[in-house]
């Protein structure tokens, strides 16, 4: 038995109406629609990180709840979470460099991670304001294979990298990460902006590569491709001649 062939359908013509667009604005039209947006060619969305460069940092940290609660209801809101941790280490003048996916979504990138991580300075001093800042929270191991945690400063001293769950969200302390030369390298070439009146360190988009690069996993690699096209977006920003920098 033959299957009737279904007719084909027709596509739409073009119109002849082009809704005031010019030549130029038709051409743009016609590629960005027949194509997949504006992406690069490794596939990274250059539109989205256009839209979040001309937002503040603090607005790209609180698009990232909206973007969650679009993926299904969250019990924390994780802009709040990680605001909160930065308010508990600042009122201890405690030294520490953003690290990490949040890193990279303060610059502009369009990761949604759960957690904050900081590296840390290792200093005694700096130890003891960590231990006061965070000691109203509650700080104990997440899923630390029942790890009992005594938050003190000796503990901080006795570790080196701590994945906390704490009263107001996850925090992951850092001291050793693939990738990073050194604090000290990170806090020279590291950039201090304003979160909600929080002043804060964030690891430059260079070091941020470096090391994604060395931790190497899949999403790693993404986020390489990612972060290379914002680095070059934000060069290009600087370069302009009414840019504050150029």
């Amino acid at each position: 038995m033959h299957k009737r062939n279904s007719p084909r359908k027709q596509e739409v013509e073009e119109p002849e109406d082009r809704l005031g667009m010019t030549e130029e604005q038709w051409a743009q039209f016609q590629a960005y629609t027949h194509g997949y947006g504006e992406q690069d060619e490794n596939g990274v969305d250059l539109s989205l990180l256009r839209e979040n460069l001309k937002l503040t940092p603090t607005e790209r940290l609180e698009r990232m709840d909206s973007a969650h609660m679009k993926i299904g209801p969250r019990t924390t809101f994780l802009a709040k979470a990680h605001l909160e941790h930065i308010r508990l280490l600042n009122s201890q003048r405690a030294s520490f460099v953003i690290v990490g996916d949040v890193a990279i979504r303060l610059h502009g990138g369009s990761d949604l991670s759960s957690d904050l991580d900081i590296l840390y300075e290792r200093t005694q001093l700096n130890l003891v304001a960590i231990e006061r800042a965070l000691s109203s929270a509650e700080p104990r191991f997440r899923d630390g294979a029942g790890i009992s945690l005594p938050w003190s400063a000796d503990v901080l001293r006795l570790g080196r990298n701590f994945m906390l769950r704490t009263e107001t969200g996850d925090l992951d302390l850092l001291a050793d990460l693939p990738g990073a030369e050194s604090y000290e390298r990170l806090v020279d070439r590291g950039r201090i902006i304003d979160l909600a009146g929080q002043q804060v360190r964030v690891a430059s988009v260079d070091d941020l590569i470096s090391m994604k690069r060395a931790a190497n996993r899949p999403k790693d690699q993404l986020h390489v491709m990612e972060l290379e096209a914002l680095r070059k977006m934000i060069q290009e920003q600087c370069n302009k001649p009414d840019h504050p920098s150029a």
